[in-house]
């Protein structure tokens, strides 16, 4: 039975290759992405519809988590 699901993303493949095979060992369903624009294009459904301009400037994983973080308060989310 799966632990839940962890969306990893990193530029090195081996670094994503590594920490995904210590995830799966773990019980973890690894979702793998290259780059954060990436992850937005194949997993734009769990990001409560951010917007398409993050995905045409090519942003930064930290961009990424900065507006997550924005619409997760948007939402009555506590801290994140």
């Amino acid at each position: 039975m799966s632990r839940g699901v962890v969306h990893l993303v990193d530029d090195d493949a081996a670094v994503r290759t590594a920490i995904e095979e210590l995830l799966a060992a773990n019980g973890y369903d690894v979702r793998l992405y290259a780059s954060g624009p990436a992850f937005l294009g194949e997993a734009a459904d769990l990001l409560f519809h951010l917007d398409l301009l993050l995905l045409e400037r090519g942003a930064s994983l930290l961009e990424v988590v900065e507006v997550l973080h924005g619409r997760h308060a948007e939402r009555g989310g506590g801290p994140a």
